[in-house]
């Protein structure tokens, strides 16, 4: 400092400086200065490096200070140049001279002109296609491909899909309007995929899919925690604060886009969800992400802060008298143990209200529904598309016989009609409903190459439509819970479920919705389970335990959905995981940062050299000293959710 004062000190101007509150009296600022002024100025996520025991020698009084700037809004100026966008025309719209170009499917409200402006200043030329500009039906895929067969001769540097942003808020939407949004953007964008996976003279442009207030994202964010690649996992989402509206109708795309991922990852498919920025500010957070773009591949921009979403273990805790399961970090309590809801004073049941099942009459509907009766309940209307077979019609014998009265439905969930019929009729007939689950549904599983926007509709009508109508009826309805049987290919993705996917994406958001709305919701993403459901029906058995995967026994699955009635988040996965087996299997799909908390503790135990064992959800049997994983000992499993 001496000698910085003899020389630098000695420049003409160097004691000259007037901001005495900054500086008082000496011109250089000190690092906590530094970071005090750049939060002043509305810049984030400073910090200055090295840090902790990296700052020794030299660098004990250096730093570099890093910070996100605030979002400044594109201006052009009188002498930034006025060159128009290229409008599709169906031919080539870039000529030969023009290289690494865009194609901007843009939208109505302004963010593509705005984008392909700034991408203009920059020599980065673009073509535009607005979707009226080939009144697009997602039933006739060929529009992609004569839009693509126009720029096949040229560097396309990237597909930036905006048509989803016109798709509509569900706030007191019709079933013919969900509809129609599904239609446009789900189907838009499978039959996009398509053209870009077969067009052989394009070189695998980067695929943007871009939504609006498409997901929920708190701006409470929780520090991230450490895990174990063994344990209770949980990828739970902090509930929105102050009831933000999400647009539910974008929302499967996210579903979908988890799938080409995985399917086509020569697309890069990024996900970037916007919220309620102007178009000009959009086009300025794009362009930015777009040019600097890293291997973040769902990102979301709130009040011009970047977030980005990690799956990590919950703290929710599993805890059962007959088998104690247990977090070792966290162990089980006497009180925990004499409060488990196996104590018939603690269920949340009631004998005297009405519960709602749908798909209620097969798979796992109908073993919750025969858990529910068990457990204290007494009048069940159980909802299903088809007349109960014989095993159905033993399960509502056996109910019966324990003094619950069975109301059987015939009806289909997304049928409007019907629906407002049954709930009168429950009104009318029945003790006040105070519990809805959502168990119905359908696959039409294949690759995306393949599928079809019928295949998709197939799918979509129990989860997208259904799930609206009993959302819709029960909003203004007093219930103990809402619950939405979900599945992991909604939070991590299923190759060749792509329909599947993005039907159960909405659900997921809509818990949120109603969540941030004070009404009871929960979604769960359920992994597969043994003896009920899609591993029985379809003799899918093996695709669900390979890669480190396992399926759910039928007793444990009922003791989590037990414990998950109570206090929960909105969103919570169940998926038996041996992460360091799955991340084995993965391939380069391991280092995807929404993976990263989950495989840095996979990483940190195989160091170790740690034997592999269940760390949170480990049972020990009070009959034996000896202990076993929750499923078996050649298959140590994880929860996560």
């Amino acid at each position: 400092q001496r000698f910085g004062d003899l020389t630098v000190g000695l420049t003409e101007g160097w004691w000259s400086f007037s901001d005495k509150d900054l500086r008082p009296d000496y011109a250089l600022l000190a690092e906590d200065k530094w970071l005090d002024l750049l939060a002043s100025m509305n810049f984030t996520e400073a910090v200055a490096l090295p840090q902790g025991e990296e700052r020794k020698g030299v660098l004990r009084t250096q730093a570099v200070i890093l910070a996100r700037g605030p979002l400044i809004p594109f201006v052009f100026s009188e002498t930034a140049p006025t060159k128009e966008h290229t409008p599709f025309k169906g031919v080539s719209s870039m000529s030969s001279q023009k290289q690494n170009g865009w194609l901007i499917l843009a939208d109505e409200s302004g963010v593509g002109k705005q984008l392909a402006q700034l991408f203009e200043a920059n020599e980065q030329p673009c073509t535009l296609v607005h979707a009226n500009d080939l009144q697009s039906n997602p039933a006739q895929p060929e529009d992609f491909e004569r839009v693509l067969s126009g720029i096949a001769n040229t560097e396309c540097r990237g597909v930036i899909n905006l048509w989803p942003l016109a798709a509509p808020s569900l706030e007191n939407a019709s079933l013919a309007t969900l509809h129609e949004a599904q239609y446009k953007t789900l189907g838009t964008a499978l039959h996009l995929v398509q053209a870009l996976a077969t067009n052989e003279k394009l070189k695998s442009p980067r695929l943007w899919l871009v939504t609006r207030n498409a997901q929920p994202v708190s701006l409470e964010i929780p520090p991230l925690r450490g895990v174990s690649s063994e344990s209770l996992l949980i990828e739970e989402h902090t509930p929105l604060k102050g009831g933000m509206n999400i647009n539910l109708a974008q929302a499967p795309l996210w579903g979908l886009g988890k799938v080409i991922a995985m399917e086509h990852p020569e697309l890069q498919c990024t996900r970037i969800d916007l919220d309620s920025a102007n178009a000009e500010q959009a086009a300025c957070l794009l362009f930015d992400e777009i040019q600097n773009a890293d291997d973040e591949d769902q990102i979301a921009f709130r009040n011009g802060a970047r977030y980005v979403p990690r799956l990590v273990r919950s703290a929710v805790k599993i805890v059962d008298r007959r088998s104690l399961i247990v977090d070792r970090e966290q162990p089980a309590t006497d009180h925990d143990l004499q409060s488990t809801i196996h104590d018939p004073q603690s269920s949340i049941l009631n004998p005297q209200s009405s519960y709602l099942i749908t798909g209620g009459l097969a798979g796992l509907g109908l073993l919750v529904a025969k858990w529910m009766v068990e457990n204290g309940a007494r009048h069940l209307v159980l909802l299903g598309r088809s007349a109960p077979n014989d095993e159905a019609q033993a399960a509502l014998l056996e109910m019966e016989s324990l003094g619950a009265k069975i109301v059987v439905a015939q009806a289909d969930v997304a049928d409007e009609a019907r629906m407002a019929e049954l709930f009168a009729q429950i009104d009318q007939t029945m003790p006040r409903l105070r519990g809805v689950i959502h168990s119905a549904g359908a696959i039409d599983d294949g690759v995306l190459l393949q599928q079809d926007w019928s295949r998709f509709e197939k799918v979509m009508r129990a989860k997208v439509q259904g799930t609206w109508n009993l959302h819709t009826l029960t909003q203004h309805r007093e219930l103990d819970f809402f619950i939405l049987f979900s599945t992991g290919a909604s939070l991590i993705g299923s190759a060749g479920q792509g329909n599947h996917a993005a039907a159960n994406m909405f659900m997921d958001v809509l818990a949120h919705h109603r969540r941030a709305s004070g009404l009871p919701a929960l979604s769960i993403n359920w992994g597969a389970w043994s003896e009920v459901g899609t591993v029985i029906r379809h003799q899918q058995r093996e695709r669900f335990t390979v890669g480190g995967k396992s399926i759910i026994a039928p007793a444990q699955g009922l003791m989590i959905f037990e414990r998950l009635l109570r206090d929960t988040p909105p969103q919570i996965g169940v998926l038996p995981v041996n992460w360091a087996e799955a991340f084995a299997a993965m391939g380069e799909r391991r280092n995807s940062p929404f993976f990263a908390e989950l495989l840095r503790g996979a990483n940190s135990k195989l160091h170790r050299g740690s034997r592999i064992e269940n760390r949170e959800s480990r049972i020990e049997n009070r009959e034996s000293s000896n202990q076993q994983s929750a499923t078996s000992n050649q298959h140590p499993a994880s929860f996560l959710a």
